[in-house]
């Protein structure tokens, strides 16, 4: 017998609905198309359940199966996560200033929110450059390490910080201090840098997703100064100090434009709680 919290064959046993979301999390920009049983082991199911739960999903339309028998994302679960999702409002306001930055820098052009401590790529616009791109739309990225974040972390309740911070040190080995301890030096380097993006009125990190890239970031503020969200450029790592500050300057105009836009109802529902959590 299955000890409790597992199923037979060690995996854990979370639920039916906790194990079809694992199913649907394998996928990536990567991991696009899998067969069942990779499917298995990487959201840590027995093959059988995994089997089980990749049919149901796949006769909802929610996953698709290709001719070869591997699995993908099905066109259903892209409508019904774009049928009234306040992001796609966030998104269609932003869009056109997004292809207005693309089109003046020729960098890759991103729009970004603030979700749970981690950065959520709304959408994207990419550049015909050898310059990599590592915003995926949908996708999540460290706040502390990308310039989308930075931009809003400088501008969003204390708890963001916190949360950013906990995920890094999450993801780190053992801290040669106390946990306590690395939180406050990792504290006390993000307040600092943080007050500087308030200063500048952006963000900017050189070769922090890649050696060769910086990003800059402009936030989107909303009520009482809080941001709602993001828009930055990814420029090659030895851009100049004043095509840095110009690429600023045109991003926070920009996000100015975009605030306008929310600020008149264009983003429906998408920034009732601006850069809360959740």
């Amino acid at each position: 017998m299955a000890a409790a919290g597992t199923e037979a064959g060690g995996a854990r046993d979370d639920g039916y609905l906790a194990r079809v979301i694992r199913v649907l999390e394998v996928f990536d920009s990567e991991l696009t198309a899998l067969k069942v049983s990779a499917i298995a082991g990487a959201a840590e199911l027995p093959l059988p359940t995994a089997y089980r739960i990749v049919g149901d999903l796949v006769s909802h339309g929610l996953l698709g199966r290709d001719v070869d028998g591997r699995i993908r994302l099905g066109s259903r679960l892209w409508e019904l996560a774009n049928r009234g999702s306040p992001l796609e409002g966030l998104r269609e306001a932003a869009r056109s200033e997004l292809i207005s930055v693309h089109t003046a820098t020729g960098f890759h052009t991103n729009f970004a929110v603030l979700r749970e401590g981690t950065v959520l790529v709304v959408d994207r616009i990419v550049a015909d450059t050898d310059l990599r791109n590592r915003s995926i739309t949908a996708a999540r990225m460290s706040a502390l390490r990308s310039s989308l974040g930075l931009a809003m972390l400088a501008h969003a309740p204390y708890a963001q910080l916190r949360l950013a911070i906990a995920l890094e040190l999450a993801e780190l080995p053992e801290p040669s201090v106390g946990e306590r301890d690395a939180f406050a030096v990792a504290e006390e380097s993000a307040k600092r840098e943080l007050d500087g993006v308030r200063r500048r009125g952006y963000a900017a990190q050189r070769g922090q997703q890649d050696t060769n890239t910086m990003g800059v970031a402009a936030p989107v503020l909303g009520e009482r100064g809080l941001a709602v969200a993001s828009i930055g450029v990814i420029m090659p790592v030895d851009t100049t100090h004043a095509a840095e500050l110009a690429a600023a300057e045109r991003l926070r105009h920009v996000a100015g434009r975009i605030a306008d836009r929310i600020d008149q109802g264009q983003a429906g529902g998408a920034v009732s709680r601006p850069a809360t959590r959740g």
